[in-house]
């Protein structure tokens, strides 16, 4: 499941480079992005055993964590379009992020014309 969004917050943004950005939580990066940031979220809950149950109206961003992102700047505070898959908090083990670790999630996003990961 995807879904296509864009950010809205305050117009002061912690620095994060979008590298660094896989492991944190989806309410992170939300607070990274400016307000105009368009976001694709992908739902990798599956990948984890879990029913994909991602809903912006309905999911608090920091129950989920990021597994795989790209974005069209190095530092999500100025990128515009940001792709991202999450898997929920409670899912993200000590094997998620060994195969994160392992680029096993890379295919989770498309980042076609993003080419910061």
């Amino acid at each position: 499941m995807a879904l296509l969004i864009t950010a809205a917050g305050c117009s002061s943004r912690p620095s994060l480079p979008t590298s660094d950005a896989v492991g944190q939580t989806l309410g992170a990066v939300f607070s990274s992005a400016p307000e105009e940031t368009s976001f694709l979220i992908q739902d990798s809950s599956p990948r984890v055993g879990q029913v994909a149950s991602f809903a912006l109206s309905t999911s608090d961003p920091k129950d989920w964590t990021v597994v795989a992102i790209c974005a069209d700047d190095v530092q999500l505070n100025d990128a515009s379009a940001v792709e991202i898959s999450v898997v929920p908090t409670a899912s993200y083990s000590s094997q998620v992020k060994s195969e994160v670790k392992e680029g096993k999630f890379l295919d989770a996003v498309n980042c076609e014309d993003l080419r910061f990961r």
